[in-house]
């Protein structure tokens, strides 16, 4: 049924823009596909898209498109039922492939995140810094874009995830600056020349959790992001968080 539709849908636009200029054709016995027949059958004009006007022996006489037999679509400049079926099913395997391309740019984005913050302490320039701000999945973004841009399921991959990040790029300072939800993350990674008060914005990568105690000798728990994604695999693989040193209470 699904394959039918998709023929008559085919029809119609092939109806609509490939009209045969040769619209002189005359069948002296025309037989349609469900049984009408036709004589001295002369093709006069295409109406609503899938109609074709005959005027024959007895009168006029509209005959859908998907009725007309290969020798007839053929010489009237319309596709056969074989042609269509062929693009039919290239447009399944193109709609099959997009679909596939979708899911694997989401899978590759699963765990990665746009951070906007404040760079509250750098517990050691080579491990990591706490950043209080907020934090958005980037595959947000990305469906984001196809409900926003109207952007076709078959541009997909590296170009669709390009754009999901340039808009998390854009979007993510405005939304940290109208949240009161910022929360405290905790960022690994080499982290030369920040220093606490420092604005930050970028991608991470899931890690895990953290632990830290504060000066009062809390233990907290924070989410643990990586700089990069080789970083934040190891760190996942990790059995255990690690606890830091005492450090200055900064929870949210």
């Amino acid at each position: 049924m699904k394959t039918i539709v998709l023929i008559c849908i085919l029809l119609a636009v092939c109806a609509s823009t490939s009209l045969s200029s040769d619209f002189t054709n005359r069948f002296e016995k025309l037989t349609t596909l469900d049984g009408l027949v036709l004589l001295k059958a002369k093709p006069l004009r295409v109406e609503q898209d899938s109609l074709v006007v005959f005027m024959h022996s007895t009168g006029i006489a509209q005959v859908n498109i998907a009725a007309l037999p290969d020798d007839v679509r053929t010489a009237l400049g319309f596709p056969t039922r074989e042609e269509l079926i062929e693009r039919t099913q290239a447009q399944d395997r193109a709609k099959r492939e997009a679909d596939a391309s979708l899911r694997e740019a989401e899978e590759s984005l699963k765990d990665v995140y746009h951070l906007y913050g404040k760079i509250v302490q750098v517990k050691d320039p080579s491990e990591g810094i706490l950043i209080k701000g907020v934090v958005l999945p980037e595959v947000q973004f990305l469906s984001e874009i196809t409900d926003d841009t109207g952007l076709h399921r078959s541009h997909v991959g590296e170009k669709r995830v390009e754009l999901a990040r340039d808009r998390a790029m854009r979007e993510i300072a405005e939304i940290a600056e109208s949240t009161k939800h910022n929360g405290l993350y905790y960022v690994a990674g080499r982290w030369d020349g920040v220093v606490d008060g420092d604005v930050w914005h970028g991608r991470v990568y899931e890690a895990g959790i953290r632990q830290y105690i504060t000066v009062s000798g809390a233990t907290r728990t924070v989410r643990r992001f990586a700089a990069t994604s080789e970083l934040a695999s190891q760190l996942r693989h990790s059995e255990q968080p690690t606890n830091d040193v005492p450090a200055n209470d900064v929870s949210p």
